[in-house]
């Protein structure tokens, strides 16, 4: 059983800390405006149409901030939202957080050129396929596709050049399939590698991670 890193949330909480708030599969980047005693104000996250996301009273929210050498996680709860100086949302004010080593595991928007090879009848694979990716991590990737694939499914999966990295080809595991619109023959099927590479890994995760904080900064600095 693996134990939890808990620290205490004011240990790592300032104001103009850059957080990433997960909800729906989607990541919305915010801000610490402000901490009060047992408030934490959060500059109102945006959708892609610069929409206001406005959450239900109650509602549980997951917030991570990102440092250069782990992850903290928290849950906090949607209480308000107050529009001067800017609009923000008003959450409960969290005692403790989750620090997680793992950053293998943080995701982030890419659309990066893919091929795909699904298994055939006879014990061998298909041609492969080009597609594009919807997000990627070093342990995964998320990617657009023509076909539902079921779980479980070993499929091999090449990337086209990847900056500081190279082509990247390697057996993946299917752990997600969906479709997001019943009108569209799409579908978005998650994978989880087998046998990267670790060095090929560590390269990915530096990859994830730059692509992360230039997404954070660009979209603060609008």
């Amino acid at each position: 059983m693996e134990l939890r890193d808990i620290v205490k949330a004011k240990a790592v909480l300032k104001i103009g800390q850059r957080v990433e708030i997960v909800a729906d599969d989607e990541y919305y980047t915010s801000r610490v405006e402000d901490i009060t005693a047992g408030d934490l104000v959060l500059a109102m996250p945006l959708d892609s149409k610069r929409r206001p996301i406005i959450p239900a009273v109650g509602d549980i929210i997951d917030v991570r901030i990102i440092s250069d050498m782990c992850i903290y996680q928290f849950y906090t709860v949607y209480k308000d939202k107050a529009a001067k100086p800017i609009p923000v949302w008003i959450v409960t004010l969290p005692e403790e957080m989750e620090r997680k080593q793992h950053r293998k595991f943080v995701r982030v928007k890419a659309s990066l050129p893919i091929s795909v090879q699904v298994p055939d009848t006879e014990g061998g694979f298909q041609a492969a396929k080009p597609t594009e990716t919807k997000d990627i991590s070093g342990n995964g990737f998320l990617f657009v596709f023509d076909k539902a694939i079921a779980l479980q499914t070993k499929i091999v999966l090449e990337t086209d050049m990847i900056p500081q990295i190279g082509r990247i080809k390697t057996f993946a595991e299917v752990v997600r399939c969906s479709k997001p619109f019943n009108d569209r023959n799409m579908y978005w099927i998650g994978v989880k590698f087998i046998g990267l590479p670790r060095p090929v890994q560590n390269k990915l995760v530096q990859f994830v991670f730059q692509k992360q904080r230039e997404e954070l900064a660009k979209r603060l600095d609008r």
